[in-house]
């Protein structure tokens, strides 16, 4: 579910993000990387759905918005494991900043990769595929 509401929240967005939007991105990168120190999965996944929610309300579409809060709500369930095994590899951040990155370098094809493997990460992360 998440991988169809955040890409089309994405592709709606793509073409008109703001200086002012991505320096908000920035930021919440910026804010979660602070963190990286501390093993509080409650936190951490706190600064995950505000930055995939911040991402995907840029969209304007309140409905998309709304089905991925709920669908981010479930997968509080396996964030636990999902952060214990990030942590472990110092990855917590990394795809965030990478696709904030690639967004500012105009690279639309990157950015979609990036967010596609953010997306599946927890799924594959808790099924062992990663």
């Amino acid at each position: 579910m998440r991988i169809i509401l955040e890409t089309a929240a994405f592709e709606r967005t793509w073409k008109q993000l703001s200086e002012e939007q991505l320096l908000a991105l920035e930021e919440y990168v910026k804010q979660a990387k602070q963190m990286d120190g501390e093993k509080d999965v409650r936190k951490h996944w706190q600064a995950n759905l505000e930055f995939h929610l911040f991402l995907c309300s840029l969209c304007g579409n309140s409905f998309i918005y709304r089905s991925l809060e709920q669908a981010l709500k479930f997968c509080s369930r396996g964030a636990a494991q999902f952060f214990n095994e990030k942590w472990a590899h110092d990855q917590a951040t990394d795809e965030h900043e990478a696709l904030v990155a690639a967004i500012r370098s105009g690279d639309q094809e990157s950015a979609n990769k990036i967010l596609y493997h953010d997306i599946y990460a927890m799924k594959n992360q808790l099924l062992g595929l990663e």
